[in-house]
């Protein structure tokens, strides 16, 4: 026998690989080249997503508990008045409403439902409960959505609802070119039948209507899936942060977006017939429902923009137009910004004032009218 074959039968055999090494092996074998239970279950992956999206992505699940997790963040106001409005319209609570409307210049001016709450707290027929609808660059499409969402199918009977609806001079730049470009993104996850009556008014195509909300809604859908699926997962959902434009501190607006909005302001005017004709047909809608009441509240700009622009003027002439606007079609205008006389300092930028005390004034301006308001709305009828 040669010392080859000895040392070969006197060897110790191989030692096998560890078992997960083994598994992961094969696992990476059967993704990694044709293999039919690889393929089996892609599709049935596929499959299963595909459902749990369209079934998590759905009116009645968004309103109900797990709508809690579809805003990406504190500051996805998009996703959190989605679901808010969707909650609104899918019950009617006993208490009464406040429905705040508007950009992140009222947002931040308003600041958190609570705080809101608390300044009304004396308010006849309360307590009330605000609702922040309001979300940055809100179009006049996407409150009529929200407005069509949330007092849906209101019974006779039910606690009144008051309609708190911005008003600037910004708000005349909402053409129907930019209406139509803002309506095309579909950032609030909610589909409108009168936005739809409006876009054909304007000469544009409504989005399709496929019958499913995924689809209908699927720009929206494509934005939030991914986080909010995460989170729902992970069960983290985000709580809102209504005033974002937080830090306190005066910030000099850039002269290029400075010029830009002062732009737009100046455009504003020539724009007025279809904007007040838009909002005499949103009022006249709301008058139909049982219960509910329209206010318009100021969004005043910095008296700093103001005055370095040469606008003071024109937010002069715009209050008077609001004012008769409203009491042509039966509402208030209520100029509480300027109630509260805030100054270029207690600004953060052109657009949103400070958080703390400027917040604390344009509230208890709004709490003050608010109280003869609501005195009116719910004294028991004669």
């Amino acid at each position: 026998m040669s010392g080859a074959a000895a040392r070969g039968r006197g060897s110790a055999p191989p030692i096998p690989p560890p078992a997960w090494r083994i598994a992961l092996g094969e696992f990476w074998t059967g993704f990694s080249e044709p293999s039919r239970l690889a393929a089996m279950i892609l599709v049935a992956a596929f499959a299963m997503s595909v459902a749990g999206a369209f079934l998590y992505f759905s009116p009645r699940t968004l309103a109900g508990p797990l709508g809690d997790y579809l805003p990406r963040s504190a500051r996805d106001a998009e996703g959190f008045v989605t679901v808010d409005a969707l909650r609104l319209g899918a019950e009617v609570t006993d208490r009464p409403l406040l429905l705040v409307l508007g950009p992140s210049t009222l947002a931040q001016a308003f600041g958190e439902p609570r705080e809101v709450d608390a300044a009304l707290a004396g308010a006849p027929g309360g307590p009330w409960e605000t609702h922040m609808l309001v979300t940055p660059l809100q179009s006049p499409f996407d409150q009529i959505a929200l407005l069509e969402t949330a007092l849906a199918d209101r019974p006779q009977g039910a606690p009144p609802v008051v309609v708190a609806l911005g008003m600037g001079i910004q708000r005349l730049a909402w053409t129907p070119e930019r209406l139509i470009d803002m309506e095309a993104q579909g950032r609030i996850g909610l589909r409108s039948d009168q936005v739809d009556s409006e876009m054909e008014r304007i000469g544009a195509t409504p989005r399709p209507r496929y019958g499913s909300y995924l689809l209908d809604n699927y720009r929206f859908v494509l934005v939030n899936a991914t986080e909010a699926l995460a989170r729902l997962a992970l069960a983290r959902p985000a709580r809102r942060q209504v005033a974002a434009y937080d830090s306190g501190d005066v910030v000099a607006d850039a002269d290029r977006a400075r010029e830009t909005l002062t732009a737009r302001l100046l455009e504003g005017p020539r724009n007025r017939d279809y904007f007040f004709e838009l909002h005499a047909r949103l009022a006249a809608r709301l008058a139909q429902i049982p219960g509910v009441s329209l206010v318009l509240i100021e969004e005043r700009l910095s008296p700093a923009l103001l005055e370095a622009e040469g606008l003071a003027a024109l937010d002069v002439s715009g209050q008077t137009e609001f004012a008769a606007f409203a009491a042509r079609i039966g509402a208030q205008y209520w100029p509480v910004m300027s109630d509260a006389r805030l100054g270029a300092a207690e600004y953060h930028d052109d657009l949103h004032v400070r958080s703390g005390p400027p917040q604390d004034r344009v509230r208890a301006a709004f709490a003050d009218r608010f109280a003869s308001y609501a005195a009116r709305l719910t004294e028991p009828p004669r």
